[in-house]
């Protein structure tokens, strides 16, 4: 297929994405029927403040300060919402991200003192791993296959990158204590927040994505975020269901965290 043809396919396929097409799709449908389960299970508190695509609550702005801790998995071409955090409390952010064109973005764009970019991705050991992605979608790409299975889009090998744990990365680099952890890697954020968990490191906040394939089944989908919901519980985290802004809710799911 042609340059011209891939980007249009690329860029209708992304449109068919959107919550206002779901009704053309059996699995899509029900995840935002359970979405909606989930916003009245898990509901915001009255105060929150508004960082770019994002919510948090008001009361965990106001308890970061200059030794604060935030690290993101995830970059690709946008941290709105970490540079409206820097605007308030001057943070250390540490980004883990495993797309070439997302790091070299970073470096020419993003790099400051207290910004620091780790070429690797994060999982549940130390290895190597394939990235998957697409070459006219560069917001997107993960090291595991099975987020893409069954996608219309034409997803494949990009790169390989280098995967390490975030309890290994904390040790060392001296971080003791995590504020924020926010977590959007496309298909692996619960196993690297569970990683954590097993190896006694609970950050203070954690905010994060979950997807959802186009080929895993909805109801294999919703154990998972049931199991992972009662896991935060017993770690004493006040669980808060978040409508994503863009409309994109019917593959995804996003959850705050916080410590009571």
């Amino acid at each position: 297929m042609i340059p011209f043809l891939q980007k249009l396919k690329t860029k209708i396929v992304g449109l068919l994405g959107h919550d206002f097409f779901a009704f053309m799709f059996k699995n899509r449908r029900e995840h935002l029927s359970y979405a909606k389960e989930l916003k009245s299970l898990y509901p915001k508190p009255d105060k929150m403040t508004a960082l770019g695509n994002y919510e948090l609550p008001s009361s965990v702005l106001d308890s970061l300060n200059f030794d604060s801790i935030i690290i993101t998995g995830g970059v690709e071409f946008h941290i709105e919402f970490e540079e409206l955090l820097d605007n308030i409390c001057n943070a250390s952010f540490h980004f883990f991200e495993v797309d070439k064109r997302s790091i070299d973005w970073f470096k020419l764009n993003k790099e400051k003192s207290n910004f620091k970019i780790i070429e690797k991705g994060l999982g549940a050991k130390k290895g190597f791993l394939p990235v998957y992605g697409n070459e006219f979608m560069g917001w997107s790409s993960s090291v595991d296959p099975k987020i893409y299975e069954n996608s219309m889009l034409d997803f494949k090998k990009i790169g390989e990158a280098e995967i390490t744990t975030l309890p290994d990365y904390c040790k060392e680099n001296n971080i003791i204590n995590i504020d924020i952890l926010k977590l959007d890697i496309e298909g692996m954020a619960l196993e690297v927040l569970y990683s954590c968990w097993d190896n006694n490191l609970s950050p203070k906040s954690i905010l994060l994505e979950i997807e959802r394939g186009e080929a895993e089944n909805i109801n294999s989908y919703k154990n998972g975020i049931e199991e992972f919901l009662e896991k935060a519980k017993s770690f004493e985290y006040q669980c808060i269901f978040l409508e994503r802004k863009d409309s994109f809710n019917s593959g995804t799911l996003e959850f705050f965290l916080t410590k009571s």
